[in-house]
């Protein structure tokens, strides 16, 4: 059908409809340019002068956002493209003028906006979540409400257990969609052709933007007025409006004066961010306005042609119009499913994530669309065998894709309550609508799987992100396998046992390594049999059974395809949750979660599962990612293609949250397994990246739309965006992390109030310190501002100040203990009460000063001018290593806190003396070797010192001294001349 509103009487309108014998020539020259403009390709990015690279297949070259153009020019390039756009949307508007019939110039119309679209969403990035938080990653043991614990403790968006019935889960979803929406708009203003003429790319057409909005809003205010401004016309539609449309111009009118109010007080980055949601909203719209139209004239097209059918000629014609049909359809399914990604985005303003009733709307809107294309290629190639084989693939991509949609729509129902009287042998009478949508997106993954067995050129695929073919969806029905059996294990205990039946009846239909491993064929029969027999087996045996075939064919992705990356994280998953799958009762699992160990009777039924905790064999292989090989921090990139999920994937900002995802579960394996050296090596691999495109526009933003002038590593880590951001504060928390759990190791060692071995336990709680010390520098923020930025984000607490504040009051307590001494005003300050942030800038200010007394002693600052430089050398604790024994830090972490050099010097100015020396107020315990050795090394360099300048003085002494001779020499000299003279 027509999208609501539209006037269909365009159809009927134009010059050429109703004067045809009245045509110019000038009028068909016209026609004639319109239409070959409107037949062109869409513009390039950067297609005019300097290409913006997007992920290239290539290994060898640098891919996506570490490889852009200069920072100055990429604005510049991106308001280049969205004028082309624009053009060519104006050239096919100019042929539809003579053509409004023309369902491929409605097609083409919509593509221009829909790529527009796209580049500000790949700008924008991740605006609300990031694609990796380690929730469902690996396990860290259960916390008292029954649930895994995480690393940061982050609240859970399903942290409530499933409770409610169907119609109460309907109605509580339908409830929080509403109450979303009445603080939402999808666009702004009457006259949306100003989204598509003003680039979004700059400052100032961003402004032209904002003024022009304003007059539309204006206007509206005036109507309402009754001023002699607005025409008869304005007047009687604004008295004409109800009450839901006028509170909704009010709601415009409020938002915009917000939205203005954000770029009067500075705040570039959100006014930026609040027009790009705008921007995207409202092209959304446009582009789904013209695939409707599009789609309308496709049909009627088509059915005219059926109705034709005599000849070969008209019934290839007739196969050519439901091909376009088919496409236009496909299209259609892409755009909505596109608006599932990134959690489902929802843009407008402000942008929010989408309520899961919005979502479940938008994924069946989606599925049905490609459906429809699934009948519209079946017609198309109707009678037809030389597009057998394309046929095959297109029904194989499009199959894999209402697969996906239907699991979108079952993640929807997960809430839904458990019938926990249900087991093996007493299924329940009313299965849960997860469930049986689960099943319908298996039923879509086997058909899919069926096309592409058909079609042998399937295997031999491009090798790539995105086009593996018959890999990709034999990877897509296990992995959804194995996230079915994550969601049931991660349930309370009470309702676990219910959870797990219902994974073990959906994952049980389809096996890959049972019967013909080779061909990976079953029939129905064979399938409903297999499922029978592990229903009868005990529970936990069941489950194993199903989670080793999963891993086997995780494996067989890889190496079919190897360059396939997404098999290698969910294979990493898979190991880090076998102790849980095994047995989520044991005491060792409730207390370390992923570092357990598994029996060796069963751990060989896992291919990549060694002796030892699962989180060494998960590093073992999500490193494979990470070996440096190629430009890219992760070894992973995409390629281009036609079918929708070759699309949805060449997408920047999917590209950059499957890498984000990935550094994430490799950086969370190097903490659970401590690889210090390794997360300051991976540390140091992003100082030679370049800004990614979300990180350079923020950046850009904040200084009015210019060049950032910093490099990305002198960036503060508490508030930022990107990959690159991501990354490096991710790993920084991690090596917090890492002192934490030293920390509390040698606390349990040594035991409250036990006095033995003080010295060796005072020297590591002083290196921890100076570890945890370091961490905090990288933050790259001054102390001052470092909680009130991180409260600003809605960050509960910062990692690194938690653990230096710690660090710090153990250090604190156990000088109290020894010393002895009463209670001083420091201490009654330090114990006062006070808002939580307060007390914390407190305790934190007091570790500061405790890390500058600590470190001039333990790490000598040497501070060292060469001759005609003013460079200096500059070694601190952020050169030292966290492990106790650790070495010096090597070249590349030191590169990637060069941002933090001026907040260290500013800190130690009152520490470090002109003269080279340094101060200390440590007291040092007189029987310790290591306290002497330490006070040693002061001495030594302070006595060092004085002997440089003690030969200094003597060599300037002597210098002094021969010159003093040469003049009275030269004098003698000049006497003696003189007197021969006379």
């Amino acid at each position: 059908d027509l999208p609501d509103s539209f006037p269909s009487e365009v159809f009927e309108s134009g010059f050429f409809c109703n004067h045809p014998d009245q045509v110019s020539e000038s009028t068909l020259v016209r026609k004639g340019l319109c239409t070959e403009i409107a037949r062109g390709p869409l513009p390039r990015l950067g297609g005019s002068s300097v290409a913006v690279p997007l992920p290239n297949a290539n290994p060898s070259e640098p891919t996506a956002s570490e490889t852009t153009e200069t920072a100055a020019e990429e604005r510049d390039t991106m308001a280049r493209y969205e004028r082309a756009l624009s053009k060519k949307f104006n050239a096919v508007l100019n042929h539809l003028y003579h053509s409004p019939k023309s369902p491929e110039s409605w097609f083409t119309a919509a593509q221009c906006l829909g790529a527009k679209a796209e580049a500000i969403c790949d700008r924008l990035g991740r605006v609300l979540s990031h694609p990796y938080d380690g929730m469902g990653f690996y396990a860290r043991g259960w916390d008292e409400k029954g649930y895994f614990k995480t690393l940061m403790d982050k609240e859970r968006e399903d942290d409530s257990p499933p409770s409610w019935s169907c119609n109460e889960l309907m109605e509580r979803q339908k409830k929080e969609s509403e109450l979303g929406s009445y603080e939402w708009m999808p666009c702004m203003g009457c006259d949306l052709s100003v989204y598509v003429k003003r680039p979004w790319s700059t400052f100032s057409s961003l402004n032209a933007c904002s003024a022009d909005v304003h007059r539309q809003l204006k206007i509206e205010h005036e109507t309402g007025t009754g001023t002699d401004t607005v025409t008869m016309s304005e007047t009687k539609h604004e008295h004409n409006l109800s009450d839901d449309d006028r509170r909704f111009q009010e709601r415009e009118r409020d938002a915009w004066k917000t939205i203005h109010f954000m770029f009067e007080q500075g705040h570039f980055p959100e006014w930026q961010r609040a027009w790009g949601g705008l921007f995207v909203g409202a092209l959304r719209i446009i582009t789904k306005r013209c695939l409707l139209v599009s789609l309308y004239l496709a049909k009627q097209k088509a059915n005219m042609m059926k109705d034709k059918i005599q000849e070969d000629t008209e019934a290839s014609s007739f196969r050519d119009a439901a091909s376009l049909v088919a496409e236009i359809v496909e299209n259609m399914g892409t755009h909505a499913y596109v608006e599932l990604q990134m959690k489902g985005m929802l843009y407008g303003y402000p942008i929010q994530l989408m309520p899961n009733w919005t979502k479940r709307e938008v994924a069946r809107e989606a599925a049905g669309r490609f459906q429809s294309a699934v009948h519209w290629v079946n017609v198309a190639a109707m009678g037809n065998k030389d597009v057998e084989e394309e046929n095959m693939k297109t029904l194989a991509n499009l199959h894999l894709m209402v697969g996906k949609c239907h699991e979108k729509i079952a993640n929807t129902y997960r809430q839904q309550q458990y019938n926990t009287a249900s087991s093996s042998s007493n299924p329940p009478k009313m299965l849960r609508l997860y469930e049986t949508e689960m099943a319908n997106a298996f039923h879509n993954y086997a058909l899919s799987q069926h096309e592409a067995r058909n079609l042998e050129e399937a295997k031999h695929n491009e090798v790539g992100g995105s086009s593996h073919g018959r890999t990709e969806i034999l990877y897509r029905l296990h992995a959804t396998r194995l996230k079915i059996l994550l969601c049931a294990v991660r349930q309370p205990s009470h309702l676990r046992e219910a959870a797990e039946w219902e994974a073990l009846r959906l994952t049980s239909q389809h096996w890959f390594g049972k019967n013909n491993h080779d061909e990976h064929e079953k029939d129905d029969d064979q399938s409903e049999e297999d499922s029978d027999n592990i229903m009868k087996k005990d529970l936990r045996d069941g489950i194993w059974e199903v989670l080793s075939d999963i891993v086997l064919a995780l494996a067989q992705c890889r190496i079919e395809s190897v360059f396939f990356h997404r098999s290698v994280y969910r294979h990493a998953q898979a190991l880090l949750w076998a102790p849980i799958f095994c047995d989520p009762e044991t005491l060792d699992v409730k207390r370390l979660g992923s570092m357990t160990s598994v029996p060796p009777t069963k751990a060989y039924h896992l291919r990549g599962m060694n002796s030892g905790a699962s989180a060494n064999s998960a590093e073992a292989v999500i490193k494979c990612l990470f070996e440096k090989k190629r430009p890219q921090l992760c070894a992973v990139w995409t390629t281009s293609g036609q079918s929708p999920f070759e699309v949805i994937n060449m997408a920047v900002r999917k590209y950059d949250s499957l890498r984000m995802k990935y550094i994430g579960a490799h950086i969370d394996c190097m903490r659970l397994c401590r690889r210090t050296e390794s997360l300051k090596t991976f540390l140091g691999w992003t100082t030679p990246c370049r800004r990614d495109f979300q990180s350079f526009y923020e950046e850009s933003a904040k200084i009015g739309g210019g060049q950032p002038t910093k490099h990305h590593s002198k960036d503060s880590l508490v508030e930022g965006s990107g990959v690159l951001w991501f990354t490096k504060r991710f790993a920084n928390a991690a090596m917090s992390d890492i002192v934490f759990q030293k920390l509390a190791e040698i606390t349990k060692k040594r035991g409250w109030g036990d006095k033995s071995d003080d010295a060796s336990y005072k020297e590591q709680l002083l290196e921890f310190l100076c570890s945890a010390y370091a961490c905090f520098i990288r933050l790259n923020c001054r102390v001052e501002n470092v909680l009130w930025r991180a409260a600003r984000r809605g960050q509960r607490q910062v990692l690194e100040v938690e653990v230096l504040i710690l660090a710090f009051l153990m250090v604190w307590e156990f000088d109290k203990r020894q010393g002895g001494a009463k209670s001083t005003k420091d201490d009654d300050f330090l114990l006062s009460d006070g808002l939580l942030i307060e007390r914390k800038m407190r305790l934190l200010n007091k570790a500061v000063e405790r890390c500058h007394e600590v470190m001039p002693h333990k790490y000598v600052f040497a501070v060292k001018k060469t001759k005609g430089s003013a460079k200096s050398k500059l070694t601190s604790v952020e050169n030292e290593s966290i492990e106790e024994t650790g070495p010096a830090m090597g070249k590349n972490q030191s590169q990637a806190s060069s941002g933090s050099h001026d907040i260290t010097s500013e800190l130690n100015s009152k520490e470090v003396t002109q003269d080279g020396g340094t101060k200390s107020s440590v007291t040092v315990d007189e029987n310790s070797k290591k306290d002497k050795k330490r006070k040693k090394v002061g001495e030594d360099a302070e006595k060092d010192e004085e002997r440089r300048k003690r030969k200094k003085k003597l060599k300037l002494e002597k210098k002094r001294h021969k010159q003093s001779k040469q003049k009275m020499k030269d004098g003698e000299e000049h006497s003696d001349k003189v007197q021969t003279k006379n």
